[in-house]
């Protein structure tokens, strides 16, 4: 996507090249998690153990388990730094703008954007291994606050009698799911393929969030 968080949003960290002897524990733990993140964008989810990402870190057999007692709790970390990322991307995004249903498009175009922009993180947050967020509550607390920012913004447009009176959570899992799938397409590269003559990634995805939210009109 052609659009980027402005300079200060809080936004995952580059990975690094490795971690010094003597470093403090948040340079490890840092170091640990970039690595990590290397590995999943060059070997995928499976290469990630926490002996490989000691090594791709340059830090000693043991550092990873003073941080993380699996590789779980690795990749839980990750998804989490990834979903804390996404709901300052989204809510920079909203900030500026003022009517409510605006609001809500566009924290669905900021989420497709983080997903492209973050595609390690973002297939983490919803891998298989991190799914079981209750038992990391850290992991819990961090998605929970990112995907409930939708539910509070769908209650703004049933207020304003922009979308119908109806239970909240349907609506927001019907946007939540067309937001999780156009940003896969994004990630995976597939939507690219579909764009011949019909305009740019981000005109197709405002145009279906739009269609979407049209079809819950009063």
């Amino acid at each position: 996507m052609p659009r980027k968080p402005a300079a200060k949003a809080a936004k995952p960290a580059k990975a690094a090249k490795g971690a010094a002897a003597g470093a403090r524990p948040d340079d490890v733990r840092r170091a640990v998690l970039d690595a990590a993140l290397a590995l999943l964008r060059e070997e995928g989810i499976g290469a990630v153990t926490l002996r490989a990402v000691g090594k791709r870190a340059g830090v000693s057999r043991n550092a990873p388990y003073w941080h993380f007692e699996s590789k779980e709790a690795l990749l839980a970390a990750v998804a989490e730094e990834g979903f804390r990322s996404l709901s300052g991307v989204m809510a920079r995004e909203v900030s500026p703008v003022r009517e409510p249903r605006a609001k809500l498009e566009a924290a669905a175009l900021a989420y497709v954007r983080f997903a492209s922009q973050y595609p390690d993180h973002y297939r983490v947050m919803f891998a298989r291994s991190t799914s079981r967020r209750h038992e990391h509550p850290m992991l819990l607390v961090a998605a929970t606050s990112a995907l409930s920012g939708l539910a509070e913004k769908v209650v703004s447009c049933q207020r304003e009698g922009l979308i119908r009176e109806a239970p909240v959570m349907p609506i927001v899992l019907g946007l939540w799911a067309l937001e999780h799938g156009l940003a896969m397409l994004m990630v995976d590269r597939q939507l690219e393929s579909l764009l011949t003559g019909t305009g740019s990634a981000e005109d197709i995805i405002r145009a279906a969030v739009r269609t979407y939210l049209d079809g819950l009109a009063p």
